[in-house]
C-alpha cells in the first residue's frame, strides 16, 4: 500500500482502502518508489495516453488533471503518444509505454485495475472497454456526458484513478452536487508506492438510481415535484440554472460523473418481473405495435388455472410454457438481448446482462391451481409456499439452456412466498439468485428482520452459486410519497455496516437497490459495495468532518439522534411491524420533542459554519434534511387538527342482507369531496355512496361514474379495479378491510385480530356484493354485512363503530398511475387514527 509526503499526511481524511486481488505483473520489485507530481505548484510530471486511449483512459486522464489542479493550481499537461516526453510521467491506460513494460488490456481480469510506481513512472490502468470515441470533458455542453464510458463498461483505468485520488491525494466525492467534493490544499504533491492490483468486492453494484437523471430523486426525501426537492436542486446544481430556467442535462452531467467516481455499476446482472409481456404475446392482441409486444396467438396452456378471466400468473409447471421460456432466452443470448423495442418495460439490448437471462413472475398472488403446481405447494409455509413451482420451473428452463448456452445463466428472485430455498428441486449452479431482503431498512422490524437474515442465510448453504441481493432502501419514502404524507427520516448507518459483514462472509455478488436514500446512506453504501471491511464510523466522521467542518459536529449529532430514534424499536408501538404511516412518522418518530432538539442541531450548525462552501453544504443539508422534518411535523399538525367526519347511520326496513332490496332512499348519503391519496387535496374523480342499516345488517352503497369495460377485474381482487372499506371498532388496531372487485369477487383482511397479525386473510366471513349491471356507465357496487360478525365483536343499533373507503383505480381509467382516493382526508391505506364515527340509529 502507498503513502503520501508527510505535507499530504497531515490533510488526508480516513482512509479508504480497497480489498486487494491478483498477482503481482512481475515488473514491479516491492521496491517503494516516490514520484513528485507537483512542486510549489507548478507541474512535475506529464500525463500520457495511448495513441488511440479508451473512453475511459482518456476520461481518467481529465479527471486527474482536474483534481490535480483543484488541489495545487497547476494543471499537468496531457499528451498523447508517439509525442515525445522529458521527465517523469503518468501512463494512464494501455500504450506503446505499458506494453514495453508488459501491461496491455488483456493482463487484467474484468474490472481489475493496477497503480503502479516505476522510477519516475506512476502507471494507471486496468481492464477497459475497447472503444476509443471522442470523450469531452465537463463543459459548457450539457450534454458532454454522453461521450463518458458507461458505468457497465470495462473502465478499470478509470477506477485505478479514481482510487488513487482518493488513497493518496485525499479526495473525497462525498455528493453529487457542485460542492460535494473535498480536495487538500497543497503547493507540492509527492507521492510513494510500489504496486496494487484490485478490484470491486462486489461485481454488480446499481439500481433504480444508477441512471444519472434518477440519482437526486433517490437520495432526497423530497417528492419530485416538490417546492422543497426544487429548492435542493438549484442551491446543489447552481450552473444548471441559465435564463431563470432550469437546465436537468446539467444536473445529469454531475450525477453521471458521481456515479462513476463512486464505483457504481460493474458487470449487469438485473433480475425483476420478466413476463407482463406474455399477456401481449400470448393472451390477446394489444394492438398499438409502438406499446406492446407483437401478438403470437392465443396460447392458454401458458397460464394459471382455476380463476375467469385473465389470470395474474402463468402455469409454471406448463410443459409449453418451460419450451416457451427456453427459446426466449436462446434468442436473447443469439441475438444480442431484446432486438427490438418490447413492451413492459422491456429495453432493448442486454437488459439482464451479457451473460444472464431474468426469469421471474408477475408481482402479486393468483398462481395456478393445476393439480401438478399443487402437488408442489408448501402450504405450511408463507415465505415458501411457492417455492417449488417457482424454482421447478426456472430450473427446468436452465437446464435446457445449459445444453446450448453452458456459459450463460438464468436469474431469478427469491421474493415473497418464493423466498425460502425449495425443498423438492435441486437447482442447477447456472440459476443465478437474487435474494430480496425487504426488511434491510426495517431493522426495528426484530423478529421479520433476523427471519430474513436466516432465510438469506440457508441460500449459502444451499450451494456456492451466484447470489446476489435486491436492497429496499426505498423505504420508508416510498411509503410517504405513495401516501402523500412526510416520513420521518430512516437513518441506518450503522445497521448497513452490520449488514455489509454479513454480505463478505456469504460471498455477495452484487446488489439491485430499489431505491437509495439519503445521501449518507448512499455514500457509505458506494464505499461498502467496492470494499466491505470498512468501518462506518470512520466513514460517517470522514464525511461530516470533511464536508461541513466545525459545524460537522452538530450534524454529525443529529444524524445520530435521528438514527437511534429511527432503528430503535422502543420508538415504536408495541407489536408494531411494519411500514411508516402518518401516525408512526409524527406521533412515535418525528415527535415535538425531538424536532425541536433537531431544531437546535441545524441552528449551532449554521453558526459553526466558516467558510463560504462549508455554509453552503450547511444549507444544502438544511434544504434537504431539516426543512423536510420541519414541514412533516407542521403537516401532521395540521392533519391533526382537520376535522374527522361523525355520522348518524339510518335504520330503515329489514331488508334480510340483500342489498338490493334496501330502501336506499332513506339512506344517508356520504358526501363529499373525497380525497386524492388520502391528502388534503380534493379528488379530480367524483364519487358518491349512501350508507344505512334495519338493525341486523349494515347497507353500503358505492357509485364511480365510470363505464364497466374500462375497469380491470384481478382475481385476487388487489391491487386494482377495487372498493377497500376499512371497519373497526376504536380507531386503532385491530381492525378489518373487506375489499370487492367489478365482477363482484372479494376478500376480507383482519389486521391485530389474532396475535397482532396484520393482512391476515380471512377464510371465513360474510359479506354480500351485488354489482349492477344494467348501468353500464357506471360502477354501482352495494355490500351488506351482519352486524354481529362485520367486526370481532357484535354491534348493534345504538353503538358506533369506524370506517373509511378507498377506492383504488387502475392507470388507464386514473390517467396518471395508480389511483387511489379516499372518502376521509389525511387517512389512507392501514391508517386508522382518522377513521369517521358511524353511530347507528336506534
Amino acid at each position: 500500500m502507498g503513502r503520501m509526503s508527510e505535507l499530504v499526511l497531515a490533510v488526508v481524511f480516513a482512509g479508504v482502502p480497497f480489498l486487494v486481488y491478483g498477482m503481482s505483473s512481475g515488473i514491479f520489485t516491492g521496491k517503494t518508489e516516490e514520484i513528485t507530481l507537483v512542486r510549489d505548484g507548478n507541474p512535475a510530471v506529464t500525463i500520457v495516453l495511448g495513441a488511440e486511449p479508451t473512453k475511459a483512459a482518456q476520461l481518467a486522464a481529465f479527471e486527474l488533471r482536474h483534481h490535480v489542479k483543484l488541489i495545487t493550481g497547476a494543471e499537468l499537461p496531457i499528451v498523447r503518444e508517439p509525442a515525445a516526453v522529458e521527465g517523469a510521467r503518468v501512463l494512464v491506460g494501455e500504450s506503446a509505454a505499458t506494453r514495453e513494460l508488459g501491461l496491455d488490456n488483456e493482463s487484467f481480469k474484468t474490472q481489475e485495475y493496477l497503480i503502479g510506481f516505476l522510477p519516475d513512472t506512476l502507471v494507471l490502468m486496468g481492464r477497459d472497454k475497447d472503444d476509443s470515441g471522442k470523450v469531452f470533458y465537463l463543459g459548457e455542453n450539457p450534454q458532454d456526458h454522453a461521450t463518458w464510458p458507461s458505468q457497465w463498461d470495462d473502465r478499470g483505468t478509470l477506477d485505478a484513478t479514481y482510487d488513487f485520488l482518493e488513497k493518496y491525494l485525499g479526495v473525497r466525492w462525498f455528493n453529487p452536487s457542485e460542492v460535494g467534493t473535498v480536495v487538500p490544499e497543497l503547493r507540492t504533491i509527492t507521492v510513494s508506492g510500489s504496486e496494487e492490483r484490485l478490484e470491486p468486492f462486489m461485481k454488480y453494484r446499481g439500481g433504480t438510481f444508477d441512471w444519472a437523471p434518477m440519482y437526486t430523486q433517490n437520495i432526497q426525501l423530497w417528492r419530485t415535484n416538490s417546492e422543497g426537492y426544487q429548492k435542493y436542486q438549484q442551491k446543489a446544481f447552481p450552473s444548471a440554472m441559465k435564463d431563470g430556467k432550469y437546465d436537468q442535462s446539467r444536473e445529469m452531467a454531475f450525477n453521471q460523473l458521481f456515479l462513476l467516481r463512486s464505483r457504481v455499476g460493474g458487470e449487469r446482472s438485473l433480475c425483476n418481473h420478466s413476463m407482463y409481456d406474455y399477456y401481449e404475446r400470448f393472451w390477446e392482441d394489444m394492438g398499438d405495435p409502438q406499446k406492446y409486444r407483437k401478438f403470437e396467438g392465443k396460447r392458454p396452456e401458458f397460464f394459471a388455472k382455476g380463476y375467469q378471466g385473465k389470470p395474474n400468473q402463468l402455469c409454471y409447471t406448463s410443459p409449453e410454457l418451460i419450451e416457451q421460456l427456453t427459446a426466449d432466452a436462446r434468442a436473447y443470448f443469439d441475438d444480442g438481448g431484446y432486438p427490438n423495442p418490447p413492451g413492459c418495460g422491456h429495453h432493448v439490448g442486454y437488459m439482464w446482462g451479457e451473460r444472464f437471462f431474468a426469469i421471474e413472475p408477475m408481482d402479486g398472488g393468483g398462481f395456478c391451481r393445476c393439480e401438478r403446481c399443487q402437488k408442489l405447494i408448501n402450504q405450511q409455509s408463507k415465505a415458501g409456499s411457492q417455492s417449488n413451482p417457482h424454482f421447478y420451473f426456472v430450473n427446468e428452463v436452465a437446464k435446457n439452456l445449459a445444453q446450448t448456452h453452458p456459459d450463460k445463466k438464468i436469474s431469478t428472485l427469491a421474493y415473497g412466498n418464493h423466498e425460502e430455498v425449495p425443498d423438492k428441486v435441486k437447482l442447477d449452479t447456472n440459476v443465478a439468485v437474487h435474494f430480496c431482503f425487504h426488511q434491510n431498512r426495517l431493522v426495528y422490524n426484530t423478529a421479520e428482520y433476523k427471519e430474513q437474515i436466516e432465510n438469506l442465510k440457508a441460500w449459502r448453504g444451499e450451494s456456492d452459486r451466484d447470489l446476489y441481493l435486491w436492497l429496499y432502501y426505498t423505504f420508508p419514502k416510498e411509503i410517504a410519497d405513495n401516501g402523500k404524507f412526510y416520513c420521518f427520516p430512516g437513518f441506518f448507518a450503522h445497521a448497513i455496516g452490520e449488514q455489509f459483514k454479513l454480505f463478505k462472509q456469504l460471498g455477495i455478488k452484487g446488489i439491485f437497490h430499489c431505491g437509495y436514500g439519503q445521501e449518507v446512506e448512499a455514500y457509505v453504501t458506494n464505499k461498502l459495495m467496492v470494499d466491505p471491511t470498512l468501518d462506518v464510523d470512520d466513514m460517517l466522521n470522514d464525511y461530516f468532518t470533511g464536508l461541513y467542518g466545525k459545524a460537522g459536529k452538530p450534524l454529525k449529532e443529529m444524524y445520530d439522534f435521528i438514527e437511534e430514534a429511527y432503528c430503535n424499536p422502543a420508538s415504536y408501538p408495541p407489536h408494531f411491524a411494519g411500514h411508516q404511516k402518518v401516525h408512526i412518522a409524527w406521533t412515535n418518530l418525528g415527535t415535538a420533542e425531538r424536532v425541536d432538539k433537531i431544531e437546535a442541531l441545524m441552528k449551532d450548525a449554521e453558526k459553526l459554519a466558516e467558510t463560504d462552501i462549508e455554509k453552503d453544504r450547511v444549507e444544502l443539508w438544511k434544504l434537504s434534511i431539516f426543512d423536510y422534518i420541519k414541514t412533516g411535523r407542521e403537516k401532521f399538525v395540521e392533519r391533526m387538527k382537520a376535522p374527522i367526519p361523525n355520522m348518524t347511520v339510518p335504520r330503515v326496513a329489514e331488508a334480510g342482507g340483500d342489498p338490493v332490496k334496501v330502501e336506499w332512499a332513506k339512506a344517508a348519503p356520504l358526501g363529499g369531496p373525497w380525497f386524492e391519496r388520502g391528502g388534503a387535496t380534493p379528488s379530480k374523480r367524483k364519487f358518491s355512496g349512501r350508507i344505512a342499516h334495519d338493525g341486523q345488517y349494515l347497507y353500503l352503497e358505492l357509485i364511480d361514474p365510470v363505464p364497466l369495460d374500462r375497469l380491470n377485474a384481478s382475481p385476487m381482487v388487489f391491487c386494482y379495479d377495487d372498493w377497500e372499506v376499512f371497519l373497526g371498532s376504536t380507531r386503532a388496531i385491530p381492525y378489518r378491510q373487506y375489499a370487492v372487485g367489478p365482477e363482484g369477487l372479494h376478500v376480507a383482511l383482519s389486521h391485530g385480530e389474532e396475535q397482532w397479525q396484520m393482512n391476515f386473510k380471512m377464510n371465513e366471513y360474510k359479506m354480500n356484493v351485488d354489482i349492477d349491471q344494467n348501468q353500464k356507465d357506471k360502477w354501482v357496487t352495494k355490500l351488506a354485512w351482519p352486524l354481529d360478525s362485520v367486526l370481532p365483536t357484535p354491534v348493534k343499533p345504538g353503538d358506533s363503530l369506524f370506517m373509511n373507503i378507498i377506492r383504488v383505480t387502475n392507470p388507464e381509467v386514473n390517467g396518471k398511475g395508480l389511483g387511489i382516493d379516499t372518502w376521509i382526508s389525511h387517512c389512507t391505506v392501514h391508517e386508522v387514527d382518522r377513521l369517521a364515527e358511524l353511530k347507528l340509529e336506534n
